[in-house]
């Protein structure tokens, strides 16, 4: 598990194979959340996602990193990825469930209550 809090920046990587017989431009989705509620690149993700295309040859294999920063949600404990192709039909999903810690954003916060002259 990996311990961030709310503001941090979260790496990850994502290796992919084209196990098909020509080349080909993937789409690649990485979201950090917890179902129902997932977040890419800092925005809440309504599933649609912001993907990127990824070109890999057949029978190779490419390593795609990923840079998400952490929103203000300690809900966050999973990392979800999708490789699509250009219609955003899945080809594959996987969840890592568990691999993420948030600790709650600390507020430094005070209030006046009274002010007494004499």
């Amino acid at each position: 598990m990996v311990d961030k809090n709310v503001g941090d920046t979260v790496y990850i990587g994502v290796t992919i194979q084209n196990t098909g017989n020509v080349s080909y431009t993937f789409k690649l989705g990485v979201s950090i959340g917890h179902d129902p509620t997932w977040y890419d690149v800092g925005h809440y993700n309504d599933g649609q996602g912001e993907y990127i295309d990824v070109t890999i040859s057949p029978g190779t294999t490419q390593t795609v990193q990923r840079t998400l920063q952490i929103p203000d949600d300690v809900n966050i404990t999973d990392v979800w990825v999708a490789v699509k192709d250009q219609s955003l039909v899945v080809l594959d999903e996987q969840i890592e469930s568990g691999t993420l810690a948030v600790s709650p954003l600390q507020v430094i916060n005070a209030q006046i209550i009274n002010v007494d002259v004499s």
